[in-house]
């Protein structure tokens, strides 16, 4: 969820699944956005910051690496999509 007033994050909310035993809220990422206009550099924070969080593992879907990767890629794309709608 990612709410933009005058072109600046006001706020923003990111949830992770399939990346640790429990679903992750992922707080330090979605505060990186928060008073950007979520440029390249605030949405690589916040991927890094999810990215941080996780804790998979295993399994025939990909290794723990990779599947962390992937949380990270698929963060930015959410906020893109997000911030296209907000706009």
């Amino acid at each position: 969820i990612l709410t933009v007033e005058g072109g600046t994050c006001s706020s923003a909310s990111i949830g992770l699944t399939n990346v640790a035993d429990t679903p992750l809220y992922a707080e330090a990422a979605a505060q990186a956005l928060v008073g950007t206009s979520c440029d390249s550099a605030a949405i690589d924070a916040a991927a890094a910051a999810a990215e941080a969080i996780t804790s998979p593992a295993s399994d025939g879907r990909g290794s723990p690496e990779f599947r962390t990767k992937v949380a990270g890629v698929m963060v930015r794309r959410a906020v893109q999509r997000a911030l296209a709608r907000a706009s």
